[in-house]
């Protein structure tokens, strides 16, 4: 840079000013990236540019400059955009390369600001002014213009509303940017400041409104203009012959009249005709209809040879668009040509039946007729009838319409049956715990339900429910189990039922124990029992245990304490805990016991043979079935005297005959050694005495601490 400043023949450094490009000015992406001043995202280092321009400033004021030297080139200020139209807000951050800039807004006192720069908010229209100052020199002041336009374009020319009965011509014009236009609801046209002309000649709503380039969007302005022409509308249309039949050949005329407050031309009136969406003809007359005069039209130069069904006509008035109208929109006619007769509907197909019943007829039209076992023919509207069969009718019905059409008269015949039904065979009972099913054979013909009876004495019976026709099973559940119910079924129609015998029901519920294992927990001196118990009521379920020497079958209380559910809601897999009493001996093996009851059921006896609980411990009335747990002890696990007296007690001696600690048997015939001494510290691992006493006499036991 040294050597640049001090060459009387450079100006400045060209590819600072080709780095001073933007970024999408580069021919390629990625061209610029080796040159040292493009960063990994392939943009151009802020700092460079700022060099870039600040010494290429330098080099060519000092080149141009002879007698000026660095320190008297001014400080440049940068950051303010260009003179601009706009109509929002924005902010102008403006930058000094050194020493201070200075700003003013709308001839404001100048503002100082630093290199760290300075932003300014422009939020309405504004003549921003900035130079650049050190102690010995002053840049120019260059000066901004940022003007705000909110105010949208204006559009003119738009009469105020009027009624008349001559067609014009209204010209827009707008007075910038674009205008925009609509008639009767049409979409927006645009227009320049050139205008626009817009020819009325009918009734029309004309909207208006301006909008810039900047978004500036004016209020629509809407104006309707009345234009009273005449109005020709085809008022009835008619055929001949009126009540045509099919094959017959018709020929049809419309009445024309001018609906409008102006005078039609004198000019040919036409009237066109379609028949079903078919064009068949068009009748004309050259005349001219004041406002409310009418005429007839007739299209006989072509006919239409009609055929069954109903059928579409349409007259349109002016169909060729000779006359101006003030409303185009209502020149057409729709009239329906009926040559249908009305539909009854409602009227079953014939059936045989054991009841009386109602038919409903409807009438879609006009009227509809129904007559019973020939009797005279009644008459009813689209409002419908009904009227009941109780015995078998014959019934006919047919429908008429007010021109004539006539349908075909339909019969129908309902054979109602009077006989009451058979009785129902082999009816037998299927009881569950809670449901009973009951299952007969079907033997009648005519029934129209089955009714179950229910008693709980075999007197006394009460209907519970239906079956229905050519049912032949009844399910009649929620019941209690253990109780005993009497059925009777009939079958039923209008004209009585007839009962089966009774039969009886117990409902017995299904109870069962399966499984069955033993665990003993010597430590907790329980017997842990898990079996399955399955039932098949809603009702819970009682368990009882029993105990016996195994094979005696002398099956007793089992007495202790047993902790678990006793009362069942619901099948499953359970878990006992038993303590046995006091006193029991355990050297004896075991039979257990196992039955669920409820309602006076009970299962069947499950029993597990064969149980050794000789590992567990209660309190004894002498010292003859002592024994030691956990000897040897394992880790700080206690040594637990059991099967004690409740007045035994434990002296502890090392091998040496020296005291080691002292015991009571507690309430449930143990004496728990924790391993300490009478100073409360841990024995040493070896070989201990234990003497036992308590008033039936004295005994001794060997432990081993590890």
């Amino acid at each position: 840079m040294v050597g640049a400043l001090t060459n009387n023949n450079l100006v400045g450094c060209h590819w600072f000013e080709f780095i001073d490009q933007p970024v999408t000015g580069r021919w390629h992406d990625g061209e610029n990236r080796q040159c040292g001043f493009i960063d990994n995202c392939d943009t151009v280092y802020p700092e460079m540019v700022v060099a870039s321009r600040g010494l290429s400033k330098t080099m060519y004021t000092l080149r141009y400059n002879s007698g000026l030297s660095p320190d008297q080139i001014p400080p440049e200020v940068t950051g303010a955009p260009g003179s601009v139209l706009t109509n929002n807000s924005f902010t102008v951050n403006l930058d000094v390369d050194k020493n201070f800039g200075y700003w003013s807004t709308n001839a404001s006192a100048f503002q100082q600001f630093t290199t760290a720069g300075t932003s300014i908010v422009i939020d309405r229209t504004t003549t921003l002014r900035v130079y650049g100052a050190s102690n010995t020199v002053s840049s120019v002041t260059d000066t901004f213009v940022y003007t705000f336009d909110t105010a949208p374009p204006a559009v003119s020319g738009m009469p105020a509303g009027m009624t008349t009965n001559r067609s014009f011509t209204i010209n827009l014009d707008v007075n910038e940017n674009t205008g925009y236009w609509s008639t009767n609801g049409s979409a927006f046209m645009p227009f320049t400041t050139n205008g626009v002309s817009i020819f009325i000649d009918r009734t029309t709503a004309l909207r208006s409104y301006g909008r810039d380039v900047l978004g500036n969007n004016g209020t629509t302005n809407t104006q309707t203009y009345t234009v009273i022409k005449c109005d020709l509308v085809v008022d009835s249309i008619s055929w001949s012959p009126s009540a045509p039949k099919p094959g017959d050949t018709v020929t049809f005329s419309g009445v024309l009249s001018n609906a409008g407050l102006y005078a039609s031309p004198l000019t040919n009136h036409s009237v066109t005709f379609w028949v079903d969406g078919v064009y068949l003809s068009y009748g004309v007359k050259m005349t001219n209809l004041l406002p409310g005069q009418k005429i007839v039209v007739d299209a006989s130069s072509a006919v239409w040879t009609a055929t069954a069904g109903t059928h579409t006509i349409r007259a349109m008035a002016d169909d060729a668009d000779r006359i101006q109208e003030a409303d185009e929109g209502n020149n057409n006619r729709t009239n329906y040509l009926d040559m249908e007769a009305p539909l009854i509907t409602g009227a079953p197909s014939n059936f045989t039946t054991n009841k009386s019943f109602s038919v409903s007829l409807a009438v879609n039209e006009n009227y509809g007729y129904w007559s019973t076992n020939g009797s005279p023919f009644t008459q009813f509207t689209t409002g419908g009838t009904s009227f009941p069969v109780a015995a078998t009718t014959t019934l006919r019905f047919y429908g008429r319409d007010t021109i004539g059409n006539n349908g075909v008269t339909n019969t129908r015949t309902y054979t109602v049956d009077g006989r009451i039904p058979d009785s129902p065979g082999s009816f037998t009972v299927n009881a569950g715990a809670n449901a009973v099913v009951l299952s007969w054979v079907d033997l009648a013909t005519n029934e129209s339900a089955y009714r179950v009876y229910r008693s709980i004495d075999g007197l006394t019976y009460s209907f519970i429910g239906t079956a229905p026709a050519n049912a032949a099973r009844y399910t009649n559940d929620g019941l209690a189990c253990g109780m005993t119910y009497y059925y009777r079924i009939a079958a039923t129609n209008a004209y009585g039922e007839s009962l089966t015998g009774p039969v009886t029901a117990i409902t017995v519920p299904r109870l069962a124990v399966s499984g069955g294992t033993i665990e003993l927990v010597p430590a907790n001196n329980i017997m842990r029992y898990t079996c399955t118990l399955s039932k098949d009521c809603i009702e819970p379920v009682a368990v009882l245990f029993r105990i016996s020497p195994s094979g005696s079958n002398s099956f007793l209380s089992l007495g202790g304490t047993m902790r678990g559910l006793m009362q069942i809601p619901s099948g499953g897999t359970y878990t006992y805990e038993w303590t046995p009493p006091e006193g029991l001996d355990t050297t004896v093996h075991y039979d257990l016991f196992t039955e669920i009851q409820t309602a006076g059921t009970s299962s069947a006896p499950h029993i597990v043979s064969n149980i050794d609980l000789s590992r567990l411990f209660t309190v004894q009335r002498d010292l003859e079935r002592v024994f030691a747990v956990n000897n040897p002890s394992r880790g700080s696990t206690p040594i637990v005297f059991a099967n004690l007296s409740r007045d035994a007690s434990v002296q502890i001696y090392s091998v040496s005959g020296r005291s080691v600690a002292a015991l009571l048997a507690e309430s449930n015939g143990t004496a728990r050694w924790n391993l300490s001494a009478h100073n409360g510290r841990r024995v040493a691992p070896g070989v201990y005495i234990c003497r036992i006493t308590s008033a039936t006499g004295e005994k001794t036991v060997k432990v081993i601490v590890r």
